[in-house]
């Protein structure tokens, strides 16, 4: 089995979260990402459901250079969990992220991160 989907840039997740009078919560900022990659992951599933270990293969078109790579990963995760394209994120037993190429740029279709999904 394998899914792809293609994304905007996440929020880093130094800005997922937000400390209010009753503790922390999720920023409106991630909310809003999260609900909208959410959508693109079922568009893109065409009924796949990964019920079992994965591989997840993350391209990220480069913003500015003083972003890290890891601080994508989280977010992009919790969009195929709330998408339904995985369970649950501990199924991912294999992660590879890198930033784009130039010779990535046309696959990316002017979009910002480009996610694939196979079994592990």
């Amino acid at each position: 089995m394998f899914a792809s989907v293609l994304l905007d840039m996440p929020p880093s997740t130094n800005r997922m979260w937000r400390k209010g009078p009753f503790g922390m919560h999720a920023s409106a900022e991630y909310k809003a990402w999260k609900s909208a990659a959410a959508v693109e992951v079922m568009a893109s599933r065409r009924g796949q459901k990964f019920d079992h270990p994965v591989e997840v293969i993350v391209i990220i078109k480069r913003a500015h250079k003083l972003r890290d790579l890891d601080n994508n990963i989280k977010p992009i995760l919790d969009a195929l969990q709330l998408g339904q394209v995985i369970d649950d994120d501990n199924q991912v037993h294999r992660l590879h992220a890198r930033w784009a190429f130039e010779s990535d740029l046309p696959s990316l279709n002017n979009r910002d991160v480009r996610v694939e999904i196979r079994s592990a």
